[in-house]
């Protein structure tokens, strides 16, 4: 484990990785205060068990910015959508190809939220220790317990990369690189604020004029924190955001009863969020239905409930959401084949499946589960 802060050092230690071909990659950062996360440090593992801890504090991150374009490494990440949110925030740049354990968790029933120690004490019987967590990885110089913490984030991604890559089949391995294509996509990365909304939790289940509403508040909210370089939540809660779409306020005194808007929020935003409902009630879209949800037909009902049935089924054995499955995306993909199930493992687990149904593929009840026809997700 070396400690890198110039950027000699930095390519000395990425020039063999291209030979490797594989670069495990974490980050960790600061944002409890501020709108902007802070990077604060970048933990690098070759294959080779070389680890790097890098300083973006006084380090030039160019030979960093030039090896991530390079097509021929896989950069090996774990839940790493925040990572790499940081990295094309501070050097503008994505890697070239990804490969997410979390990701590929999935596909072995672990879920979509495994954590790094549970998946390393379930396949390669590593246990980490967690005492470094809440850590300033700002401050310099960092402690020796920090610098391990840090690097045991790296140090066994490699591996379990193999592990989990070795059992899985060639169409397993395309749905994947499906879904880290769609990490690699930089619009998720870039601050559009009318999209907002759509990174909190259960707004898929709001109706069209709700979620109206929550686009436009989510909106305000992420130009209001930007512009004072505050935390989202300290302008106003995720869960302050569901209520005011599910029942917005009649006047500003209404406004003080919803739920988690403290009394500081409403005297400093108050008039602010009653402008933002008012312009969205006046807005000329709001009487039609401009996201309207899709309805089955009565013909429909039937392979709806096999559809449910199948999402059911993959979600005992896969351990995911049963409920990010709702009647509106199982008619988006039985009707069109498009929105969420057409890419990935969702498109593996739920979209495959219902296709074969579909094609005349027998669904079958046996051993007390339902055995759903997909494609192979193991090699033999």
């Amino acid at each position: 484990m070396q400690w890198i802060d110039t950027p000699q050092a930095l390519e000395r230690f990425l020039q063999p990785a291209v030979e490797g071909r594989r670069v495990a990659l974490d980050t960790e950062f600061l944002r409890t205060d501020t709108y902007w996360p802070r990077l604060c440090l970048i933990q690098l593992a070759r294959a080779d068990g070389s680890i790097a801890l890098v300083d973006p504090l006084v380090c030039d991150l160019t030979p960093l910015r030039a090896a991530l374009q390079t097509p021929e490494i896989t950069w090996v990440l774990h839940a790493g959508w925040q990572d790499l949110e940081l990295l094309w925030q501070t050097i503008g740049v994505l890697p070239a190809r990804v490969f997410d354990t979390q990701t590929a968790a999935i596909l072995h029933g672990f879920g979509e939220q495994a954590g790094l120690a549970a998946l390393l004490e379930a396949l390669l019987d590593i246990r980490l220790p967690k005492d470094a967590t809440r850590s300033d990885w700002c401050q310099r110089p960092l402690s020796e317990k920090q610098r391990n913490y840090a690097a045991n984030d790296v140090r066994h991604l490699l591996a379990l990369h193999e592990r989990l890559s070795e059992r899985l089949s060639p169409a397993a391995l395309r749905a994947l690189e499906e879904d880290f294509a769609d990490m690699l996509d930089p619009t998720h990365y870039e601050q559009a604020d009318e999209n907002a909304w759509q990174r909190l939790s259960g707004s898929w289940k709001l109706s069209a004029k709700q979620q109206t509403l929550l686009r436009a508040l989510a909106a305000w909210r992420e130009r209001t924190a930007r512009q004072h370089n505050l935390p989202r939540r300290w302008i106003m809660g995720d869960d302050t955001l569901m209520a005011l779409a599910r029942r917005p306020a009649a006047s500003l005194e209404k406004l003080r009863n919803v739920p988690g808007l403290s009394t500081p929020q409403w005297r400093e935003h108050g008039e602010a969020i009653m402008r933002v409902l008012d312009e969205t009630f006046a807005a000329a879209d709001w009487r039609k239905e401009n996201s309207p949800r899709l309805r089955p037909q009565p013909q429909e009902e039937p392979l709806l409930s096999l559809a449910r049935a199948v999402v059911q089924q993959q979600a005992l054995a896969f351990r995911i959401r049963p409920g990010a499955f709702d009647t509106h995306t199982l008619l988006e993909w039985l009707r069109h084949r498009e929105g969420p199930l057409s890419r990935g493992w969702r498109r593996l687990l739920i979209g495959d499946p219902l296709v074969h149904i579909q094609n005349g593929a027998p669904l079958r009840y046996h051993d007390q589960h339902l055995e759903v026809p997909h494609d192979r997700i193991f090699r033999d």
